[in-house]
């Protein structure tokens, strides 16, 4: 076979392979569909709505239910975490004590012979510091100082703004003890050494000031003070209203005996002859 009849060969099954994907191509073709033109929006100067006319609901609200699924965790981001039993139960513990508030944050981390604390750390001076762990003295002060201020107050649990106010008075608590700690050991006069400049000789010049972790002490001392008047100012207004509802009570109970008496001094008129001038009962 020459070289022209093998190309002319190779040329014609070419073409015959073009023919008949075309053929198939035809053959699953679907008819068109209209082309579906978007009317064309006419833009009038100074009725055209910008970046206010964006709404999250036809009418431009929010709810509450639909406020919160914004903020639920997409779950399908996380697919690729897995847990033990151990690690859910660990996991599900923290999450509930970090429920309770900003307290669960509070105590320092135990550092042993590295915390500034230690000389004041019961544990610390038996050798059983909880190297690692939350501070064992302040939790268990925080608990105790929850448990005061609840009573104290008589803070409705279901109050979230009441039980916060109480987490912080607890944590201010904390807060004053540690600084009151540092001025017993590092400004017991209350007073520190301040660098005010370097003479021409250069020698440091100092100056005593007031401490500045006195101060410190004196800020938390206030804030603390401004929470325990809102926690105050909510008892004030309960106290209000009670006292408002007791006095219409006793308003309603006043009306009431006084209607009764008066009833009573009708019937009695009803069951009266006047004769000669006098009342006499029938």
């Amino acid at each position: 076979m020459t070289r022209q009849s093998i190309d002319f060969n190779y040329n014609e099954k070419v073409k015959d392979i073009f023919a008949k994907a075309k053929e198939v191509r035809e053959a699953n073709v679907q008819p068109a569909k209209a082309l579906e033109v978007s009317p064309v929006r006419t833009v009038t100067p100074g009725k055209n709505i910008g970046l206010s006319g964006i709404k999250i609901r036809e009418d431009g609200t929010i709810t509450k239910t639909a406020y919160l699924d914004l903020l639920n965790i997409q779950s399908e981001k996380y697919d690729h975490l897995e847990f033990s039993d151990d690690e859910i139960l660990k996991i599900s513990g923290q999450l509930r004590r970090y429920t309770t508030g900003i307290n669960a944050t509070v105590p320092l981390v135990c550092s042993g012979d590295l915390c500034a604390f230690k000389t004041n750390c019961p544990y610390h001076q038996i050798g059983k510091a909880p190297v690692g762990q939350d501070c064992l003295l302040e939790a268990q002060l925080i608990h105790y100082w929850t448990e005061q201020y609840l009573n104290e107050f008589d803070v409705d649990p279901a109050s979230v703004t009441e039980m916060h106010m109480v987490s912080e008075l607890a944590e201010f608590n904390i807060y004053e003890m540690r600084i009151t700690k540092y001025l017993a050991e590092h400004h017991p006069t209350l007073m520190q050494d301040v660098v005010t400049g370097i003479d021409a000789n250069g020698n440091v010049l100092q100056n005593q000031e007031i401490s500045r972790a006195f101060d410190l002490k004196e800020r938390i001392k206030k804030n603390r003070m401004k929470v325990l008047e809102s926690l105050m100012a909510t008892r004030k207004d309960k106290v209000k209203i009670i006292a408002a509802i007791s006095e219409k009570d006793n308003s309603l109970s006043r009306l009431a005996d006084l209607k009764t008496k008066i009833d009573d001094i009708a019937s009695k008129m009803k069951q009266s002859k006047i004769i000669d001038g006098e009342s006499r009962s029938i």
